[in-house]
């Protein structure tokens, strides 16, 4: 079984960069590294040997034998940090997770021989024993099951496991880590490994030891020994063997004994990770002794993790017994909540999750039916007394009685999370019939009535404090015992009326949000004889307030209105009494609300889509009956009989949906469009064809209307919507009677001058293609047809309808026959010049258009229109269509006069070449690159722009020798651009030597740009992308020695691997950049106003502690307040620079540091990285990526031609260049403070002169050489 952790190509590359970087490393262990990588890869080269891992592997193992023969006796020089053994031991843990499965079986003798005997030797030296430890973490999961029993391999197993209770921390880390991916991966077929006997037998035998030890009070480094076996078991603790399973639980629970924290908690977590584990039987274990031990022995407050760890076995045990022997769960339940319960009341905020945790998961799992009925029976034939005497009963008196006792004044929020899972699994049917519900009520509506009451009185006192708690108890209840019900016990109130005769008379509109997010699966019919009563009165109430000017209350009621309406989504979702419910007379009703009310449009739209979603896909379901109407309280037979309902309703409905749909104003419609969809979809199919008919009819009608006017226009809009919307449902030969009435000229819809109408025409098009009923099975004819049509139609093209026309031509290109490839000629420049459309969408279409038409063209046959490919021999077929004649075709238009084209045909060449450079040769690959680098001479900025971009393809994407060998001319070419400060393109620039640098090396770059006048900048990108590298690794091993997790963070990808390319910066340096731009500063020093903005924009407020929930309570989570970072101790300090000898901290001179003597400023790459995110921020050039991720480029306006001139951005550092100081006077108005404000007469002030305004002559006096301030008496200056 192959590894893992198995590395690719490119991951191999990538870690092998990152040493080849240290070869100027002040650590010694990271310099030999970097030197025998280099050593090695030398050697490869004169070999002309390619670098592979099997490659790597020979050459290192090599090394190793023989650096191992060399000397006998292995000496400390040799063991040392930059000594070449270590060395070729970490190269080796690289590279041997990349070496194929078949290399390591067969070269398994040797590396045995070689590697087994140094675990000895390496004993006293750790970093070389953990890289040993790795290579054998490697190996180890590629073998077969018959090289296992080598007695060598077996030695080398026990040495790691003997190592993974090593004293040193990395050493036991790493060999842990190792037993965890060997024991993990058991060779094929067998399913587990076959060591893992051995190794459960050594851990036994170290517990019973520790254990032991501990009896006799010999407990010298017996608890450390526990930990780390404890430790060992946590990492295997999945694959740990079951016929071991009980013995190891005895001994886990028996380390309580010696009485040492840590140890304890590290055996609960074992119990823990055991129970939670995949592989747990509980037949092999008795969970009920585990339940009993660890219940009989709960741990002291005090003791910091343990109690923690202890609620988390007692949880996990639990959930264990319930799953195994539900029974006995519930009788030992008592016992446990009671023990559990008291934790609540613990002052430490993570013991109290940790019960809260726990006893959420026994209402989940440990509560069964019979237990839930036996309480309800006692509710029903006796009083309170009898319900406190059965388990559940005392449960929810407990419960209650907490919320208002004082020892549990700071477990409230926890006890309310406990109420909510225990409703939650009250959802329970009992026998007893409801009011309100044609299914029997719930056990949460018999036994937590009162609780509820109680909830909703805290929830409205004003000073409560855990409202999102209480509001997470309350939706529960609402989602679990009904609208109904719920409203019964905590009534709304909204009406005066009703205050007047409520008992508590407490409005609650506070419920309202609470019942539109949780109300689900209920009764229509509660909705109709509830909340329409209540709109109406509502709407009343509006009314009055209207006519007597109150227009505050006027708000307030529509806004109660439109809430009332907002859950009527929720009763149509899987609705259990629609047959009944949903009548004409309540079908009137939505259509004159539909009608009359505009602002209750959308909510009864959503209403309706969730009526027909949630019941056809029940009447559909392949669930089985019981469990469905179980879970939802509905029959298949009840749904089919709810679906047929609705069935009935579809065509009054759709007449009604289609006369507000042409109401509706176009940017509002998608809602409506979803729902006629889905009312078409259940309506039948003589419905569907009489609609379809109708609608087709009055578009013909409203194009015969000359000259178009706009209602004319507007209604020939709607109506192609609707045949959009209706073109799934329809049959395929309705669907090619569309497609041939749209393509026909007669019709006039491709032609015609509306931009819209054009839009929407080649959308259906697009879509009758894509839908398979159009040219799935046409002929090559009518491809030639279609195409012939297309191609006249594209004159009379608007702009507005590109995105649509080319989603089209792409479609009919992907299915079109092999005889029909001589249209792309035809219609290719057109394609190419739509990778240059502003509008982001059919830029975007182009690009796939153009790979849709590479597709094709590969596949073979001829571009000539009058070739009969069954008569054409294999030459001919050869020397038709392949990738080489398409990209030549493309790049005819290089050729052309306008800038647009020659720019549009450079983007097109690059977005060809990167999908098919595996099919193009590298002969044309090297002439292309030749060919546009003419264009980087160009002064045409869009050119220049575009030749650029191919750049960046070309040194990302394409291999070597199509670059390399024009570098000559290319280094050059770009050096140009970087002279000018206001030069647009220098941060593009600076990426491309960048990534150039990066994918070549410095060398030849340096080499063909070094007689350059702005060769600097070379060096200078170089210098940037090191401190880039470093700083990420500084951190990277920061946050290594702080604890915290290494995993590079995934970038945020827009899908589009040419767009990445294209548009994203080079990772070396995207770090810097993003730094530089969040820090951006404008002239005066002060943050530029593009980041002041970014930092006054809302933003999520996260807390470590508890999981951000974006459903419930998101208001809670935004602020606008700046983040502040809270800050470690000691964590600044390790960035100051001190004195070696004293210790003391040395506080550098700034003008020192800035002395252009010393070269380039340090900080100018980050000014850099600043200006190339505000470049992309702000400047013509620039593009910023949508929600999607898609690019969006700017548009060229005044504005930002004026901020590309006056931006201020620096050159780039120039070691002969001093900074020049402003030596302008500033002109100083004297008695400026004194003047009069407002013409309130001559300041006055207590204690001085009167008047105030007096000036003395030391002020005139007071001038200075150099102090550059001139003083004004007039006023003037």
């Amino acid at each position: 079984m192959a590894s893992s952790s198995s590395l690719t190509s490119h991951e191999l590359e990538n870690q092998l960069d990152k040493i080849r970087c240290n070869m100027d490393s002040g650590v010694p262990s990271q310099k030999a590294q970097a030197m025998l990588l280099n050593v090695l890869e030398s050697t490869l080269a004169q070999q002309a040997s390619t670098r592979t891992p099997v490659a790597y592997f020979a050459a290192l193992f090599t090394t190793l034998d023989g650096a191992i023969k060399r000397e006998a006796i292995l000496s400390e020089a040799s063991l040392s940090e930059g000594a070449i053994l270590p060395a070729t031991l970490y190269l080796l843990a690289v590279v041997v997770p990349s070496v194929p499965t078949t290399v390591l079986r067969s070269h398994l003798n040797p590396l045995l021989d070689t590697l087994v005997p140094l675990f000895l030797t390496l004993v006293p030296h750790p970093a070389p024993l953990s890289h040993l430890i790795a290579i054998f973490a490697s190996v180890f999961p590629h073998l077969e099951a018959a090289q296992f029993s080598t007695p060598r391999l077996r030695q080398s197993f026990v040495s790691i496991l003997e190592l993974a209770l090593d004293t040193r921390q990395k050493v036991r880390r790493k060999a842990q880590d190792a037993l965890k991916e060997i024991l993990g991966t058991p060779p094929t077929p067998m399913v587990r490994h076959p060591y893992i006997e051995q190794t459960a037998s050594y851990i036994l035998g170290v517990l019973e030891a520790v254990e032991n030890r501990s009896i006799s009070k010999k407990i010298d480094g017996a608890v450390d020994t526990g930990v780390w076996c404890c430790g060992i078991l946590l990492s295997i603790s999945d694959v740990w063997p079951e016929d071991h399973l009980s013995t190891l639980v005895t001994v886990i629970l028996k380390l309580p004994r010696l009485s040492s924290p840590l140890l304890t908690a590290q055996a609960f977590n074992v119990l823990t990770a055991l129970l939670k584990a995949p592989k747990f039987s509980s037949a092999a274990v008795s969970v009920p002794i585990i339940v009993q031990t660890v219940i009989q022995s709960p741990p002291p407050e005090a003791i910091p993790s343990v109690p923690e760890a202890w609620l988390e076995v007692v949880e996990n045990a639990m959930v264990a017994y319930g799953r195994s022997d539900p029974e006995g769960c519930s009788n030992a339940l008592k016992v446990v909540w009671g023990e559990t319960w008291a934790w609540l009341k613990a002052e430490r905020v993570s013991i109290r999750i940790a019960a809260e945790k726990a006893l959420g998961a026994m209402c989940r799992y440990c509560m069964n039916a019979p237990l839930i009925n036996h309480a309800v029976q006692a509710a029903l034939m006796g009083g309170e007394e009898d319900v406190a005497e059965t388990t559940l009963g005392s449960i929810i008196v407990e419960l209650t009685q907490s919320l208002d006792s004082l020892p549990y004044m700071n477990a409230v929020p926890h006890i309310l999370f406990v109420l909510s899972r225990l409703i939650l699994r009250l959802r329970h049917r009992t026998s007893i019939p409801s009011s309100y519900d044609p299914r029997p009520m719930t056990a949460a509506e018999v036994l937590l009535s009162d609780v509820i009451k109680q909830i909703g009185d805290l929830r409205g006192s004003p000073q409560f404090e855990y409202g999102e708690r209480a509001d997470d108890v309350i939706g529960s209840a609402i989602a679990v015992i009904g609208p109904g019900a719920f409203l019964e016990i905590l009534p709304l109130n909204l009406l005066p009326s009703d205050l007047a005769t409520s008992a508590d008379q407490q409005g609650r509109a506070y419920l309202l949000p609470l019942l539109i997010e949780h109300i689900t699966n209920t009764s229509l019919q509660h909705f109709i004889d509830y909340f329409v009563p209540l709109s109406e009165s509502l709407f009343e109430l509006r009314t009055q307030a209207d006519n007597a000017g109150k227009m505050v209350e006027v708000k307030i009621w529509e806004a109660c209105i439109e809430q009332v309406w907002s859950c009527f989504k929720g009763y149509c979702e899987a609705c259990v009494d629609v047959p009944t419910a949903f009548s004409p007379t309540f079908a009137q009703l939505l259509t004159n609300v539909l009608y009359n009310q505009p602002s209750l449009r959308p909510q009864v739209f959503t209403g309706l889509r969730n009526l027909v979603q949630t019941t056809k896909a029940l009447a559909t379901s392949s669930t089985p009956a019981e469990q469905m109407e179980s879970t939802f309280g509905i029959s298949l037979a009840h749904a089919a009989e709810s679906l047929g309902t609705l069935k009935q309703m579809a065509g009054g409905m759709l007449s009604v949906l289609f006369n507000v749909y042409s109401d509706v104003p176009v940017d509002k419609r998608e809602v409506i469009g979803e729902v006629i969809f889905l009312w078409l979809s259940i309506a039948s199919s003589e419905e569907i064809v009489t609609t379809y008919n109708k609608v087709a009819t009055l578009l013909r009608d409203t194009l015969t209307v000359s000259p178009p006017t706009p209602a004319s226009l507007s209604s020939c809009h709607t109506m192609l919507d609707l045949l959009n919307i209706m073109i799934p449902l329809v049959q395929p030969e309705t669907a090619q009677e569309l497609l041939q009435y749209v393509l026909e000229s007669d019709s006039g819809l491709l032609e015609n001058s509306d931009t819209t109408t054009q839009k929407k025409s080649y959308r259906i098009l697009s879509n009758v293609v894509s839908s398979g009923k159009g040219l799935s099975g046409g002929t090559p004819g009518d491809f030639n047809r279609v195409l012939d049509r297309l191609e006249s139609a594209g004159k009379r093209s608007l702009s507005g309808a590109k995105h649509d026309r080319l989603r089209f031509l792409r479609e009919v290109i992907a299915i079109m026959p092999q005889a029909s490839l001589y249209h792309i000629p035809l219609v290719l420049s057109e394609v190419v010049l739509g990778t240059k459309e502003f509008n982001e969408k059919a830029r975007s279409e182009a690009f796939d258009c153009l790979v849709s038409m590479g597709e094709k063209i590969k596949k073979g046959g001829s571009l000539k229109p009058t070739v009969d490919l069954e008569k054409m021999d294999e030459d001919e077929v050869a020397d038709g269509a392949n990738i080489e004649t398409y990209i030549k075709l493309a790049a005819t238009g290089m050729a052309g006069k306008s800038p647009h084209m020659i720019s549009a045909a450079v983007t097109a060449v690059s977005r060809i070449l990167f999908e098919f450079k595996d099919s193009v040769p590298a002969e044309m690959q090297s002439e292309i690159t030749s060919t546009i680098l003419v264009f980087l001479a160009s002064t045409n900025r869009e050119i220049v722009k575009s030749a650029l971009g191919y750049f960046k393809i070309a040194i990302s994407a394409l291999p070597p020798s199509a670059v390399v060998p024009h570098l000559g001319k290319l280094v050059p070419a770009l050096l140009a651009w970087t002279h000018d400060k206001k030069n647009p393109f220098k941060t593009l620039v600076l990426r491309v030597f960048s990534q150039m640098i990066k994918r070549y090396g410095f060398d030849p770059v340096w080499e063909a740009g070094s007689s350059n006048e702005n060769a600097a900048v070379l060096a200078y990108v170089r210098k940037r992308s090191e401190r880039a590298r470093k700083k990420k690794l500084a951190k990277a091993k920061q946050k290594e020695d702080e604890g915290e997790s290494d995993e590079p963070q995934p970038r945020v990808s827009t899908g589009n691997a040419f767009e990445e390319v294209l548009y994203g910066s080079d990772s070396d340096t995207s770090d810097a950049e993003s730094e530089a731009g969040q820090h951006r500063k404008n002239k005066n020093g002060a943050p530029s106003a593009v980041i002041k903005a970014k930092q006054r924009e809302p933003r999520l407020r996260m807390d470590d502690d508890v999981p951000l929930d974006l459903m419930h309570g998101a208001t809670g989570y935004i602020s606008t307040a700046t983040g502040v970072k809270r800050r470690k101790p000691g964590q600044d300090a390790a960035h100051f620079k001190t004195d070696s000898e004293s210790g003391k901290m040395v506080v550098e001179d700034e003008n020192a540091q800035n002395n252009p003597v010393e070269g380039p400023d340090e900080d100018a790459g980050d000014e850099v990285a600043g200006e190339a995110y505000m470049d992309q921020m702000v400047s013509v050039d620039g593009f910023t990526r949508t929600t999607t991720g898609a690019v969006k480029f700017h548009k060229n306006t005044k504005k930002r031609r004026a901020m590309d001139t006056d931006d201020g951005e620096d050159e780039l550092p120039n070691a002969g260049e001093k900074e020049r100081k402003s030596r302008k006077s500033r002109v100083v108005k004297l008695g400026r403070e004194f003047k009069a404000k407002k013409a309130g007469g001559d300041v006055k002030r207590p204690g001085q002169q009167d008047p105030f305004a007096y000036l003395t002559l030391r002020e005139m006096a007071g001038k200075k050489k150099g102090s550059h301030v001139k003083y004004s008496i007039t006023g003037r200056r």
